[in-house]
């Protein structure tokens, strides 16, 4: 536009010179009481002019429609690709208004489907895109610097969420008390953090867990807690634990199964201790404590406990002591529990 300014004024004056140096005549125009005499090539000068500069008007109108028409497909350009991006990360989208209807109509259409990233694919030349999808591929290969952990917002649903939050919490044990105190994070995240606390922290930092999801453990999260117990010596209230297998439905195996583990950590003294109020305080532990009397070779002791259980449901403890009591062989105490 600016090319073309230039040139026309250079042109016209150019025009103007030379048909004053043909015909250097004036031509006297009358307007009312005003009379004008000026030479015939500024009045050339003055039409052509007067063309060129409507010509300017045009063009100047024409660029500016396109510079506009440029802005709103940018912007509708933007809007869409926002939605993409949300449709991925968030699995949502705010509406929006479009000003051109085919913009308007590709979001409609762009709503009706779900949106998922295909890390297999080129880059795109868009930077927004391909940031995220570097931000995925870091996630993918676990090479995710701690600092880039919260750079984009995914929903809770999201493919990589879940990916993004455990190694979020393998950085650092801080960031699984993070999560597990947030109740907007999904459960089986935060027990997740939970079993990741309980298998390295401290015990001071396992207690503490406990106490802030006591009411949102499961089977999973209380065997990695007791694993801790005993490994790691944890001062916690044998009722305590009878109340959290009890809460999470712990069943005969799964008590039997804690004997046979505790027995490799408590002294026996311990150990019958144990069993034994646990047994007191859920009748799903008399087949551990039975074990642990049998094992400890308290064979009155387990016989009198036998005596009063349902002798359908222990029918093969009950042969076991037949068993022994008659033929004083070693049996293998596993095969009859």
């Amino acid at each position: 536009m600016r090319f073309y300014i230039i040139f026309t004024f250079l042109f016209i004056v150019g025009f103007g010179v030379f048909v004053y140096s043909i015909d250097p005549q004036a031509y006297a125009f009358n307007l009312g009481s005003y009379s004008f005499n000026l030479p015939i090539a500024v009045w050339l000068m003055g039409v052509l002019g007067m063309f060129a500069f409507f010509s300017w008007v045009f063009l100047f109108k024409h660029d500016l429609s396109h510079k506009i028409r440029l802005y709103h497909e940018k912007k509708d350009f933007d809007k869409l690709l926002k939605q993409i991006l949300s449709q991925d990360t968030q699995k949502t989208f705010l509406k929006t208004k479009f000003k051109s209807d085919l913009a308007k109509n590709l979001s409609q259409i762009l709503a009706r489907y779900d949106l998922k990233a295909d890390l297999n694919t080129p880059n795109s030349g868009c930077e927004k895109v391909d940031n995220l999808f570097k931000h995925y591929h870091n996630i993918e290969n676990n090479t995710l610097e701690p600092k880039d952990h919260a750079k984009h917002s995914l929903a809770y649903e999201h493919a990589y969420f879940s990916k993004r939050l455990k190694a979020f919490i393998h950085n650092d044990l801080k960031n699984a008390f993070e999560v597990l105190t947030n109740a907007q994070i999904p459960l089986e995240l935060r027990r997740y953090a939970f079993i990741e606390i309980a298998q390295k922290g401290s015990k001071k930092e396992v207690l503490k867990a406990v106490n802030a999801m006591q009411e949102n453990l499961d089977k999973e999260c209380v065997k990695a807690f007791l694993k801790a117990f005993f490994e790691k010596s944890l001062n916690t209230d044998t009722l305590k634990i009878s109340e959290l297998c009890k809460k999470v439905g712990y069943d005969k195996d799964d008590y039997l199964k804690l004997a046979q583990k505790a027995q490799k950590f408590l002294v026996p003294d311990q150990w019958f201790q144990f069993f034994e109020i646990l047994s007191q305080e859920d009748d799903k532990a008399q087949k551990a404590f039975l074990f642990v009397l049998l094992e400890l070779e308290m064979n009155d002791l387990a016989k009198e406990h036998l005596a009063v259980l349902s002798f359908e449901e222990y029918m093969l403890l009950n042969a076991y002591m037949d068993l022994k009591q008659e033929h004083k062989k070693a049996y293998k105490l596993e095969a009859f529990l």
